[in-house]
C-alpha cells in the first residue's frame, strides 16, 4: 500500500528531543466541499492540543488517489500518552462536534509502532 500525499500544517517539526515510539494514523474523508473548513479546523486542533503529541496533517495528493482522503498522524513517545490523548485533547474538545459534521464517515484508524526512523 503505498500513498503520496502533502504535508498541510506548516509547524510540523518535530519537538526537541522528541523520539516517536508510535503513530496513530486516522484516514479521513470529507463531505462534499467541507475540505478547506475540515483543513482549517484540524490545525487549529493541532495547534491547541496539550497531550506531547506530534501531529502531521496531510491530504492524499489529486491524480494519485480517487478520494480526497486527510490522513492526521499523530506521533507518541508512549502508547500511554495516545490514550490520555483521546482523553485529554479529542473527546472534550469543542470542535468534535463540527468534526463530525464535516466528515463524511468515521474515519479508518491504524495505530502502529516505529522501529526505525532515519533523520538528518
Amino acid at each position: 500500500n503505498v500513498s503520496v500525499s502533502k504535508i498541510l500544517n506548516p509547524s510540523s517539526t518535530w519537538p526537541d528531543g522528541f523520539t516517536p515510539k508510535f503513530v496513530k494514523r486516522d484516514f479521513i474523508t470529507p463531505v462534499g466541499g467541507a475540505l478547506p473548513e475540515l483543513i482549517d479546523l484540524l490545525i487549529d486542533w493541532s495547534q491547541e492540543a496539550t497531550s506531547r503529541i506530534h501531529w502531521v496533517i496531510s491530504q492524499t495528493v489529486r491524480g494519485l488517489s480517487l478520494a480526497e482522503t486527510l490522513r492526521v498522524s499523530h506521533f507518541s513517545e508512549n502508547l500511554q500518552t495516545l490514550e490520555d490523548f483521546d482523553s485529554n485533547d479529542i473527546m472534550p474538545n469543542h470542535r468534535l462536534k463540527r468534526f463530525g459534521e464535516l466528515v463524511a464517515s468515521a474515519p479508518v484508524r491504524g495505530t502502529g509502532r516505529i522501529t526505525f526512523i532515519n533523520r538528518p
